[in-house]
């Protein structure tokens, strides 16, 4: 079945990079509703099937409305979970398992996407980096492996849109190699989404965006990109940017063992070194 409606999304895309007009593409998102209410109705997760269905119809009836200017782009990227429009996505995800999830991260994306890439225009990509800083922030505070994943699929997407903007060919190759990739991962997830018998530190390591992991490549091809336009200067400036995030892990780790730390390193020292990190940050 799920062979099935891969190659139906597929058909789908074609026709949204043939036809470009508001009704079909409206009409496919209605399309693309219904088949994730299909798909979520079978497990009987009828929050998520709820939640979704009345986001998605009421964004889309503002897209009619609102197709002008810079409206239709953000609408867009509330109706993909983009950062930084994505917090809808957890009570969505709450009630998904198993292959459902990844088809929800991954390919139920793609018809959408081929539409926001029409609309796409470079002011955006300022957007697009603020959703992976908040993003970022957002991993200090998740709880359960199922937000850890829907933070890393979004903080990945938006790589992957601002990829965009400078090659197509590695957004290509970025699209398939997450996909595959996840379709292996999702299932070392417990089935409650929190820490339980599915923990495993390889997991772990794979989601920090180790060498060869989850994230990994698509941050390369990026700075690949980045280094092609800014040379010697980007790498000065990465480095400056790791040097302080060190910094700041050190100083958030004096902070967190309390009384022992104090008196071992002055921490008053580590105070007047924060600003100029958040500096060099900036």
């Amino acid at each position: 079945m799920y062979i099935l409606f891969f190659f139906f999304v597929i058909f789908l895309s074609l026709f949204i990079m043939l036809v470009s007009n508001v009704f079909f593409w409206w009409g496919v998102f209605l399309v693309m509703t219904l088949l994730i209410v299909f798909m979520n109705k079978k497990i009987m997760s009828y929050s998520s099937i709820f939640n979704y269905f009345v986001l998605q119809e009421s964004l889309g009836l503002v897209f009619l409305l609102l197709f002008f200017s810079f409206f239709p782009v953000l609408i867009m990227m509330i109706k993909i979970g983009i950062a930084p429009f994505h917090f809808w996505l957890f009570k969505v995800v709450s009630g998904m398992y198993s292959f459902n999830l990844v088809w929800f991260l991954t390919i139920h994306k793609l018809p959408f996407l081929l539409v926001f890439l029409q609309l796409f225009f470079l002011n955006i990509v300022f957007l697009l980096l603020v959703g992976m800083l908040l993003c970022l922030f957002q991993l200090f505070v998740m709880k359960s492996f199922k937000s850890m994943l829907v933070i890393s699929s979004v903080e990945s997407f938006n790589w992957v849109l601002v990829s965009l903007s400078m090659s197509f060919f590695n957004v290509f190759y970025l699209i398939f190699y997450y996909l595959f990739l996840m379709m292996f991962l999702i299932y070392k997830f417990d089935v409650v989404g929190n820490l339980g018998t599915g923990f495993s530190w390889e997991l772990v390591l794979v989601f920090m965006n180790m060498p060869f992991s989850l994230g990994f490549f698509i941050k390369i091809m990026m700075l690949m990109e980045f280094l092609k336009g800014f040379g010697i200067y980007m790498i000065l400036i990465m480095m400056m940017m790791f040097m302080s995030i060190l910094s700041l892990n050190f100083w958030l780790m004096i902070l967190s063992s309390k009384m022992y730390m104090f008196n071992k390193y002055n921490v008053v020292s580590v105070m007047y070194v924060f600003p100029l990190m958040m500096l060099v940050l900036l």
